[in-house]
């Protein structure tokens, strides 16, 4: 707690007032000038539970708050670093990181690391992954004690090209095609082992074992269930697997003892779901059951409302995204059958300059790959709805949805040209039960481009710089986001992007600037000669903001004038609201 400032040369709680607070008398004093009170023995030794504890230092805080000659109470927090794991690939798997720019950064990055300081997951939640199968032997797949019994549920054998039909193995033996073997024309494929890269990425890996790559999850059950073979997998054969992994009857099928929490079908049809009833009422009744479905949309840049299970009801459906944070116009399906946009990346593309495709890097036969497409973006989604429920297991899937949807980080029509849903995936999840925990908020006005004078025959350019420093001693967690004006005679909201949330150290400064945003949100070209409005910056502790404003008076293509102003930006505090 901290004094004011006409109280600070005598103690605070006579030593009577501290033991009936059950604190020791004595307290020390900070850098800082606050006075740092410790429970007493006798305190500790009545409270048999976290909970009870944590209740009575709250009771504690509330009452020196409550008096007239304290400035302010609160606990000392234990902070820690983000948890981001040893894998020797995980430099490599952007598509992980902390959403923003900077070391540790991407801007495709759905904020994992941040997540999994509150959760790696739990083993009790189930994933069943309903695809080409996996392959076991697999050294982080076999080292990560996160594989549970699954089935083969393959009726046709030539599909199944393993010389049987179902079956409770569901090892992958490969799903290799020569030309026109699936139908007249159709091309020369090779083994894909699609099913074990898919099951990778929501957390089939050994993650933290300084070897191989990440997963979503750390801790978590993966079921695989075979239904895709060579040429794909059937409607029935399908069906019938989600209801099995769900827990319902198959019949000729052992009952599934350990029923799934989250099914992944990454895998898709081009005819509408209303054409395929029977997959509409296999996805209603596992929905019923309690089982989230993720599915994805799609790899033909085409609407997914004329693909199944993409445009079935009651499902997650999921589009691509790239290293940028952009769907991934290529090859993603889009449209308002869409829920949520996730990592898909984009092989062609090297977006962060680190000499690798920017594709999604999993494991696959002999080690590991980097894929794109929508397959790869719903694993996403399933990992971090069980990251969730690894906290919140009571949720259905409507609130799974609802969750994901509500947390999700918006993009401008620069970013999502078509219909990507509520935006790109964010696994980190503000703890509800504490409150907004984002307790300052602080608008900046930025103004950027050009603005013509007509009656003075020339152009003003603008550029703003907004400096975010972190006065404490102690590490603040913040989010930015870019608020546009409308044009006067427009008399609507305008434009809201959201830019990252990152972790600012102890006493240092960060900027964002024109160029800086113009990148980040418009691709590198402002959407129009001049952009108006302002970025707010949400943090969970106060932080210095300063804007630089630059005003350059620009005729006959000369510069004649420029005019600076700085200005300092105050915090409002959120639970003003």
């Amino acid at each position: 707690m901290k004094l004011r400032e006409v109280e600070q040369r005598t103690p605070l709680l006579a030593p009577d007032e501290a033991r009936g607070l059950g604190l020791r008398a004595s307290p020390r004093r900070t850098s800082g000038g606050e006075l740092v009170y410790e429970l007493s023995p006798q305190t500790l030794l009545s409270l048999d539970t976290a909970e009870a504890l944590e209740q009575r230092v709250s009771e504690i805080v509330g009452s020196l708050r409550a008096r007239g000659d304290v400035e302010y109470a609160q606990q000392n927090w234990i902070l820690t670093a983000h948890v981001e794991p040893n894998d020797t690939h995980y430099d490599k798997q952007w598509h992980y990181w902390t959403n923003g720019t900077g070391s540790g950064a991407s801007e495709g990055g759905i904020n994992l690391p941040i997540a999994w300081d509150e959760t790696t997951g739990d083993r009790a939640v189930r994933v069943a992954v309903l695809d080409t199968g996996i392959l076991p032997a697999h050294a982080d797949i076999a080292a990560s004690g996160n594989l549970i019994s699954g089935y083969d549920m393959i009726t046709d054998v030539s599909i199944a090209n393993d010389g049987d039909g179902r079956d409770a193995d569901p090892t992958d033996p490969g799903d290799a095609v020569a030309a026109d073997e699936c139908y007249p024309g159709s091309p020369q494929r090779g083994d894909s082992w699609h099913g074990t890269h898919v099951s990778g990425t929501i957390g089939a890996v050994a993650t933290d074992n300084a070897s191989g790559v990440a997963g979503g999850n750390w801790m978590v059950s993966i079921q695989p269930v075979r239904v895709l073979g060579k040429c794909g997998g059937t409607t029935v054969d399908i069906n019938d697997a989600m209801r099995w992994a769900a827990g319902l009857a198959v019949p000729g099928v052992p009952a599934n003892q350990t029923p799934a929490d989250v099914i992944n079908l990454s895998l898709g049809g081009g005819v509408p779901c209303s054409n395929s009833p029977a997959t509409q009422q296999a996805i209603d009744d596992v929905v019923s059951a309690g089982v989230v479905v993720v599915v994805s949309a799609g790899n033909s840049a085409a609407d997914a409302a004329g693909f199944t299970p993409a445009s079935c009801n009651g499902v997650i459906t999921v589009a691509a995204s790239d290293a940028r944070g952009h769907l991934a116009s290529r090859y993603s399906n889009f449209g308002p059958s869409v829920e949520i946009m996730a990592p898909g990346g984009d092989v062609t593309r090297d977006d962060n300059n680190d000499g690798f495709a920017d594709g999604v890097l999993s494991t696959v036969k002999g080690g590991y790959g980097f894929y794109n497409g929508t397959s790869m973006a719903a694993p996403h989604v399933s990992a971090v709805s069980a990251l969730l429920l690894a906290g919140e297991s009571g949720l259905g899937p409507n609130e799974v949805l609802q969750r994901i949807q509500g947390n999700a980080l918006s993009r401008t029509p620069s970013q999502c040209p078509d219909d990507c849903g509520a935006g790109l995936l964010n696994a980190h999840f503000p703890d509800e039960g504490a409150g907004d925990h984002w307790g300052y908020e602080y608008a900046a006005k930025f103004v950027c481009g050009e603005r013509t004078d007509v009656a003075r025959a020339n152009a003003i350019h603008y550029d703003t710089i907004v400096n975010i420093r972190n006065p404490g001693s102690e590490k603040v967690t913040l989010r930015k986001r870019l608020e546009l004006a409308m044009p006067p005679g427009n008399q609507q909201a305008g434009e809201t992007a959201e830019l990252a949330e990152e972790v600012l150290p102890r006493r240092t400064t960060i900027a964002a600037d024109c160029h800086d945003i113009v990148r980040r949100v418009f691709g590198g070209t402002l959407p129009a000669p001049h952009i108006d409005g302002y970025l707010v910056i949400e943090a969970m502790s106060s932080l210095d903001v300063t804007a630089l404003y630059q005003g350059s008076v620009v005729a006959e293509e000369r510069v004649s004038a420029v005019n600076l102003e700085v200005e300092r930006v105050w915090e409002r505090t959120r639970n003003e609201e």
